[in-house]
């Protein structure tokens, strides 16, 4: 069930040691819809002054290879700088699209990368990945 019945996605958070963690669970196949909850969700990293992130997507995500460059360029001008990004989508059929999205916002100075599960995207952003 949504918090808010206007936003097909809803949001929830938790302080770890190292990061905060974000659960997003909802559609965001549209870039508009996915700008908007990356609004939300760099917003919390900076009142918090998290520099690291955790976001885990559970949900449809990039549609297409389009949405994906459309999408993650415009999270980048949101500004995302300072904070780094573990993203991880639960769905291995977007893969493809985020890796994508990944080398977009890494070409406009994100500090992002994308997984397919919790495990290696935990041991990346701590850094004991590569």
């Amino acid at each position: 069930m949504m918090n808010d019945p206007e936003k097909p996605y809803d949001l929830s958070y938790e302080v770890r040691p190292e990061y905060l963690y974000s659960y997003i669970k909802g559609d965001l196949s549209r870039s508009e819809t996915k700008v908007d909850c990356w609004r939300e969700i760099i917003s919390r990293c900076r009142s918090g002054e998290h520099e690291r992130l955790l976001a885990v997507l559970d949900g449809p995500g990039n549609s297409t290879s389009i949405e994906a460059f459309i999408s993650s360029r415009a999270i980048v001008e949101l500004g995302l700088t300072g904070i780094k990004i573990a993203f991880v989508d639960l769905d291995p059929a977007n893969y493809e699209n985020n890796q994508f999205g990944e080398l977009v916002a890494s070409n406009r100075g994100a500090f992002a990368k994308v997984f397919t599960n919790e495990s290696d995207a935990h041991d990346w952003l701590v850094g004991s990945g590569k």
